[in-house]
């Protein structure tokens, strides 16, 4: 096992201090460690990193400008260090020039050999009358960078044409499908599938000093592409779900990062006093090797619902049971993962953002609440597939 992390110092003063990098062989031994500066931008963040085993690493970063810090201006900048260097090799990607509020993931197609960036920069935010309710547009490209010149070879946007045909002929959705990225994910046979799903948000103002905000997760797909970036297959699915507070695109991604969210309980501002059940909102994509599995918590209700609209809320995450689609046919039906409950007071509902999946054993281990009427036992379940 290989592994890198980095030190992050938003608020240093010395640009060439802002990142550190160490990077560790198999042995633990760190190979090398070094300062990525922050290429005379006064804000820098670190939005992605891949490690080639070791011998070497790569940094993706966002740099930017405020019009009192240098003018507005902004960067994706690729940076790489190879074991027994001292300094990074860096590269803007100069059309990023206008990218505002850049996320991305990057990860290493050993197929390709190349360096795959996934970015999102926001585009605009709509707002749906004056209920308080908005979409948020981001520019989505699907970057193909070569790790030894770190040139971009190919760039394209992320449209899901096919999920979005998909949802209005398989799933009679005449609004298509119009999802964020997620999360990219290199397949075990090394082909690409990027994990989308729809957001809205919604922010109540409670006063004229604060304000309550959730976050819708609509419709779910899961897109293929080609190591060219041409969609190759892409497959909707129906949900429905409301999460308090604010929920970022590449959220999955995020979570399989460590990054972890304390429970606050009540979510104030609401009549109907939700608790927070974010962790249990949003999927999971299973890609064993027996087939790909798609894996949500959802009312047993909403599987005989026929029309998208009419699929009830996913918000009191107690009635709700584990789903999963099992992808390769025409149109996947869901099945219940821990089985079907006996009755409306039965229910197995597992925390999504706990859970892992590990390639080698071909197993998914995550943690299931089993309710039975009131009482809620938590258990460690392992799943084979």
């Amino acid at each position: 096992e290989r592994d890198a992390d980095h030190n992050f110092k938003s608020s240093a003063t010395d640009n060439a201090k802002r990142i550190e990098i160490a990077h560790y062989n198999g042995s633990h031994t760190e190979i090398p460690r070094a300062l990525d500066d922050a290429q005379g931008f006064k804000y820098i963040t670190v939005i992605g990193m891949v490690v080639d085993g070791d011998k070497q690493a790569f940094v993706c970063t966002y740099g930017y400008n405020t019009q009192a810090s240098g003018g507005k201006d902004s960067r994706v900048i690729v940076s790489r260090i190879k074991t027994g260097d001292t300094t990074f090799t860096h590269k803007q990607l100069e059309y990023t020039d206008d990218f505002k509020n850049t996320k991305a993931v990057m990860a290493y197609n050993p197929d390709s050999g190349m360096l795959q960036l996934l970015t999102l920069s926001l585009a605009g935010r709509k707002l749906h009358g004056l209920g308080g309710s908005a979409t948020t547009y981001y520019t989505t490209l699907l970057n193909y960078i070569d790790p030894e010149s770190l040139t971009v070879v190919a760039s394209k946007p992320v449209q899901a044409q096919m999920a979005n045909q998909y949802a209005k002929s398989s799933l009679n959705y005449s609004e298509g499908f119009k999802g964020v990225p997620q999360n990219m994910v290199i397949n075990p046979d090394n082909s690409t599938t990027l994990l989308m799903e729809e957001m809205e948000m919604y922010q109540k103002y409670n006063n004229a000093s604060s304000s309550s905000d959730r976050t819708y997760l609509y419709n779910m797909a899961v897109c293929d592409f080609d190591n060219k970036g041409n969609e190759t297959n892409g497959i909707t699915f129906p949900k429905r779900q409301m999460a308090n507070g604010v929920i970022s695109p590449l959220y999955i991604n995020h979570k399989t990062k460590g990054f972890w969210s304390f429970r606050t309980g009540m979510q104030s501002g609401w009549s109907i006093g939700a608790l927070n059940n974010n962790a249990f909102m949003s999927f999971d994509y299973i890609p064993a090797s027996n087939g790909r599995y798609v894996i949500y918590n959802d009312y047993p209700e909403n599987l005989t619902v026929k029309k998208v609209k009419d699929l009830k809320t996913v918000i009191q995450i107690s009635n709700a049971n584990t789903m999963a689609y099992k992808l390769g046919s025409n149109k996947p039906e869901p099945f219940y993962l821990f089985g079907q409950p006996k009755d409306d007071d039965h229910s197995k509902f597992c925390y999504i953002e706990s859970s892992n999946f590990q390639q080698s054993s071909n197993t998914y281990a995550t943690l299931v609440v089993d309710r039975d009427g009131r009482k809620k036992m938590a258990k460690v379940a392992w799943v084979k597939f």
